[in-house]
């Protein structure tokens, strides 16, 4: 199991669906590991997995979400940048178009594919560089 996600509304519901997630857990011998997890609760109570308690709001595993974006972000905009030195530095080579477009496809695109894959870099930010990418050589080309 990769991802799980309870919305409930009321705390017995909640933690009903925790005891039986629990059961089903301890029947297939798998534990969570809820330190590693992203896990966050958001109540006036205290709601577990067996032995393990789920996180509140504000407490440390919320805190390094958010530091997780932040990096997110930066390796966005990293990866922005490296896409114009990049288009710089096919442009200033003295090859034909055709070779221009293989040094983009074997080079360029590949090293800026790597880390969007690494980091889940944002859908909007990958599409900007598509974007910067086919204009370049739409002018180049007209």
């Amino acid at each position: 199991m990769d991802d799980t996600t309870i919305l409930r509304f009321k705390t017995n519901e909640t933690r009903r669906m925790l005891a039986q997630l629990d059961n089903l857990m301890s029947w297939c011998r798998t534990t969570f590991t809820l330190k590693k997890s992203r896990s966050l609760s958001v109540g006036k109570e205290q709601a577990s997995v067996g032995p393990q308690a789920i996180d509140k709001c504000g407490s440390e595993a919320l805190e390094q979400a958010s530091v997780g974006l932040q990096a997110i972000d930066k390796c966005g905009s990293e990866a922005l940048e490296q896409a114009s030195v990049g288009l710089q530095a096919i442009d200033k080579c003295r090859l034909q178009r055709n070779y221009k477009m293989q040094c983009l496809q074997i080079t360029l695109i590949l090293r800026l594919l790597w880390p969007s894959l690494l980091c889940d870099i944002i859908t909007s930010t990958v599409e900007s560089m598509e974007a910067k990418i086919s204009k370049h050589f739409l002018e180049e080309n007209s």
